[in-house]
């Protein structure tokens, strides 16, 4: 029973961490009217409660304030925040495309919702997309994802990804819908900017 109840004390208080992060993102992003902003206060606001590095890229048509269209298959880098200055992942401005339909990035794309991949290493569709990249990221210690579509009205404005490489534990099912709120939060922002 205690061992139980130590249990569930730990699960209300992750519950009441994720709220409180949710207030902080409803207050922290969006503050401007500028989408590059409203990117980077997306990727500030997860770091590091939620994951240790986080990344965002736009479509271009949505950083010229034009309303997007068609196949999303290509992103810009736009925002990257993390515990640390140095990290695996392509820098800011650079075009990211999502040309392997089995990565991560493409299947939440197509679904419209988070998706997890709790072991980078066992990870095949990621790895597919930039073998070297992945091998980088992997050796600096990169070991779960959780990435999600940015969307607002229907439309897809960009993407998040959450990546942990500081903690050793990886995301888990519990941390999907947490991730879908807080991009959902941020595309809203993003839209009206």
């Amino acid at each position: 029973d205690t061992t139980e109840l130590r249990a569930l004390s730990g699960t209300a208080e992750v519950a009441r961490e994720r709220l409180k992060m949710l207030y902080d993102a409803g207050v922290r992003i969006g503050t401007t009217l500028d989408v590059v902003q409203t990117a980077e206060e997306l990727s500030q606001v997860a770091v590091p409660r939620f994951a240790d590095f986080v990344t965002v890229e736009l479509l271009d048509p949505v950083l010229r304030g034009e309303e997007p269209s068609g196949m999303h298959t290509e992103m810009r880098r736009t925002a990257v925040s993390g515990l640390r200055e140095d990290h695996p992942f392509q820098p800011v401005g650079d075009v990211i495309r999502f040309v392997v339909p089995t990565t991560p990035m493409a299947a939440a794309l197509a679904t419209g919702h988070a998706v997890l991949e709790a072991d980078l290493t066992v990870a095949h569709g990621w790895r597919a997309q930039d073998a070297a990249g992945a091998d980088q990221a992997l050796a600096y210690g990169v070991h779960s994802l959780v990435t999600v579509s940015l969307q607002a009205r229907g439309v897809v404005l960009g993407m998040a990804n959450f990546w942990r490489a500081e903690r050793p534990g990886p995301f888990d099912v519990e941390d999907l819908s947490f991730a879908e709120e807080l991009a959902a939060r941020a595309a809203v922002a993003i839209d009206n900017a």
